[in-house]
């Protein structure tokens, strides 16, 4: 029960974490009354600081053993950023993107120790935060002045992680050294790296000309709730790699369609999104003494995957061969994993964990 209760608090901070932060930097063109270019600046900044620094986020608070208190501290940045909107915005930004750094590389942590190595609960924690981007995103649409609503509940839900129970990350046992990575498992990051890569592509190219509706948002950002959280319970269930290979190739087939109907596009995205607990939770269980820098490194890559579509100029109508590629590539990565010699040592690519234990070897 005090698992479950960690767990549901680490989301719901998830989900207003990262509706706090698109609401309030999406609101800064109606507070602060500037133009695009200095608009512009501060939205890729934040996300250069929101995304590209989790690895070194991640790597400071594995250093120091700190997880939760940087899931703490990040939840309060995030709450104090929106209060300087008006005055100063680019220390906002700053403050926001540190913020939501800390808390994702911190919590990231938390979930995967809490969860038993599944990609279940990586991915429930992931959507979550996609309904408060999507949320937060609707909402600076809206005008008027910004609601600080958010900023409450961020700092309710970090009172209750606080005297909630205390959580222990078991990554290292007293005197046990910290391993180089070695060869094949520098492969193994590249292939998962590779996935992440064309899911995140994918999902800014998924998108044709339906999406400007507003119905079509929503419906968007059902499909990547959907497809986040239900993809790790497939996962967990089936087998990592054949489920995560048969739902891009699914998905695949359904991105053929995207740009002619709506319902293979969301298909095809429930699809794409359904591999990003397996992706979390293969990576850090390739650096288990590093929980939350293996949580930064798949979204540093997420926002290369997304850098073509943040330019000032950015890639208009991609081809849904492209995409469809994309998901071939991706789909080819996740199977390519089965086959490096000694890889099955780690085991999570074999786990079905059907009867919700893992066996003493893989502990």
């Amino acid at each position: 029960m005090k698992t479950l209760f960690t767990l549901v608090i680490l989301c719901l901070a998830h989900l207003a974490t990262d509706g706090t932060c698109a609401l309030s930097v999406l609101s800064i063109p109606h507070l602060c009354h500037m133009g695009w270019d200095e608009f512009y600046f501060l939205v890729i900044l934040y996300n250069i600081i929101a995304f590209g620094s989790l690895p070194l986020c991640g790597w400071i608070l594995d250093l120091f053993r700190v997880h939760r208190a940087g899931a703490l501290i990040g939840l309060i940045i995030t709450a104090t950023g929106p209060f300087f909107l008006s005055a100063n915005p680019l220390a906002s930004v700053l403050m926001l993107g540190t913020g939501n750094a800390l808390f994702h590389t911190g919590a990231g942590a938390l979930v995967y120790s809490l969860s038993d190595r599944r990609s279940s609960a990586l991915g429930l924690f992931i959507a979550t935060g996609a309904v408060g981007l999507t949320g937060g995103a609707i909402l600076s649409a809206m005008s008027g002045p910004l609601p600080l609503y958010s900023v409450q509940i961020l700092l309710g839900i970090a009172m209750l992680l606080y005297l909630g129970p205390k959580i222990v990350i078991n990554v290292m046992t007293s005197g046990e050294s910290r391993q180089p990575v070695g060869g094949l498992r520098l492969i193994a990051i590249a292939l998962i790296m590779l996935v992440v890569f064309s899911r995140s592509v994918g999902g800014y190219a998924l998108p044709a000309e339906w999406m400007g509706k507003e119905s079509a948002i929503l419906l968007f950002g059902a499909a990547v709730f959907a497809g986040k959280s239900l993809g790790g319970v497939l996962a967990d269930r089936f087998g990592w790699i054949g489920t995560g290979s048969a739902l891009l190739l699914a998905g695949a087939g359904m991105a053929i369609f995207k740009d002619n109907w709506i319902a293979p596009a969301l298909v095809a995205v429930v699809c794409v999104q359904a591999t990003t607990g397996i992706t979390l939770a293969a990576v850090q269980s390739l650096f288990p003494h590093y929980p939350s820098f293996a949580f930064g490194l798949p979204c540093m890559v997420i926002l290369i995957g997304a850098s073509p579509f943040l330019l000032p100029d950015p890639v208009g109508h991609v081809s849904a061969w492209i995409v469809t590629a994309l998901c071939v590539i991706a789909a080819a990565a996740m199977v390519g994993l089965k086959y490096l010699p000694g890889f099955q040592d780690l085991a999570f690519h074999f786990l079905s964990l059907r009867s919700g234990q893992a066996s003493a070897k893989d502990r």
